[in-house]
């Protein structure tokens, strides 16, 4: 049997860090281990348990909707050198994005590589307050449209395929394209073209489709013999001075956490609605690795000349754009940015680079990652959110990937000979 006392060390290391609770899976040719420290609920003292408790993974579901699109692409159903405004013009679809900038000039490529030019709903203050802030609604389900209306009177960020920036409203317009052409919803056909296949038994798109992860009020209300399913951990953010200016308050969603940090407070009564395809997905680590893997096999496949994946070619591909001036490239892991996956160099693990994907939510952080080359995929997450707080590298979870997780990795591959 591995040693793990390196990555169990590692999420012990999160929780002296402040991190409320924090999970962790990891998959080596010798298996996979998952493990979890600190609490799914302060307030309870409820332990966080890999088996028991799923989180919000915010962009990680851009992933799942890239694979869809580059599905149907190869199928015949779209051309990814089309325009989005194309798709839902012909399709007849009930969302009139006509006065969205560039919709008629950004091709679905440039959406899914974020170069589209198209502005981002979630920098638009009121949809913060919205999605995220002082305007929520208690068990509020939003349109899945409702995100584009903050945007139809903004000006495009640049010319597309000029530049790169990330746009939620790329992954929104995305997902009312699968709709459109497919005549299903977009988290059904999530649901049978990936969850199904890879066995993906605890993931949804949340209150869009009948949950197999349980809500925490959900779960209090029922009898303990039938919580087979994981929970959503109770979940955290960042209230700074920062935060409360740009979401506020919600009297409807947060709740204050008293005896902890004065800057903590709880979100968990809020949902994701608002997020939808560009970053409302709920899964456990467990489920976050086998995604890891399948994508590893992926693009390993495409690496060594394969054709069994050629479906996925082009998401593992990182163009240039136009304008060097902004390549689509994070200055502090020099990350490479695909298609809904990026490419890292990172020195404190044993690679030339991971692929990798992010997930920044209210009340949650996620990170999946796998090391080029290699069989190592790891998924890490934590039940504290930190996007609109202005925390930057030093914020907790940050601080912990770079000084214990990156580092354990390492450790635990060179101490268990699985290089």
């Amino acid at each position: 049997m591995n040693d793990v006392t390196v990555l169990r060390k590692a999420l012990t290391d999160g929780i002296c860090l402040g991190l409320p609770g924090v999970a962790m899976a990891i998959s080596t040719k010798a298996g996979l281990w998952s493990g979890a420290d600190g609490f799914a609920s302060l307030q309870e003292d409820i332990p966080l348990s890999t088996k028991k408790h799923a989180f919000c993974v915010g962009s990680i579901t851009q992933t799942f909707v890239s694979v869809v699109i580059l599905q149907l692409a190869e199928e015949g159903y779209l051309d990814l050198d089309q325009t989005a405004l194309e798709y839902l013009k012909e399709n007849n679809s009930n969302c009139d994005v006509s006065e969205i900038p560039n919709i008629d000039q950004a091709s679905l490529r440039q959406l899914l590589s974020h170069k589209s030019g198209i502005p981002n709903y979630r920098e638009v203050p009121k949809w913060i307050r919205k999605g995220r802030g002082a305007d929520m609604e208690r068990g509020s389900l939003r349109p899945k449209t409702e995100p584009l209306s903050f945007i139809k009177d903004k000006k495009a960020t640049f010319a597309p395929g000029q530049e790169f920036q990330e746009s939620a409203t790329n992954y929104t317009l995305l997902g009312l394209v699968i709709q459109s052409v497919t005549g299903n919803t977009a988290e059904d056909e999530i649901r049978n073209r990936i969850l199904i296949p890879l066995g993906l038994n605890h993931t949804h798109l949340d209150s869009f489709e009948d949950s197999n992860i349980l809500n925490p009020a959900a779960a209090q209300s029922s009898p303990s013999s039938k919580l087979s399913r994981p929970v959503l951990a109770n979940h955290y953010h960042y209230a700074t001075p920062s935060f409360l200016e740009t979401a506020g308050y919600s009297d409807a969603c947060f709740e204050k956490v008293p005896g902890r940090w004065p800057y903590m407070i709880e979100t968990t009564k809020a949902n994701f609605s608002a997020e939808w395809t560009a970053g409302g997905m709920v899964m456990t680590v467990k489920d976050m690795v086998m995604l890891g893997q399948a994508l590893r096999d992926a693009q390993q496949e495409q690496y060594n000349g394969g054709e069994e994946k050629q479906a996925l070619h082009e998401m593992f591909i990182h163009q240039e754009p136009e304008n060097p001036h902004n390549p689509g490239t994070d200055s502090s892991q020099t990350t490479q940015f695909c298609m809904g996956i990026g490419k890292s160099a990172i020195p404190k693990l044993p690679c030339e680079s991971i692929w990798t994907q992010d997930g920044k939510t209210l009340g949650f952080q996620t990170k999946l990652f796998w090391m080029e080359h290699s069989d190592c995929v790891v998924a890490v997450a934590t039940n504290i959110g930190s996007v609109h707080s202005d925390l930057g590298q030093a914020e907790a979870w940050n601080i912990w990937l770079e000084k214990s997780l990156f580092p354990a990795v390492q450790q635990y591959l060179i101490q268990n000979a699985l290089l």
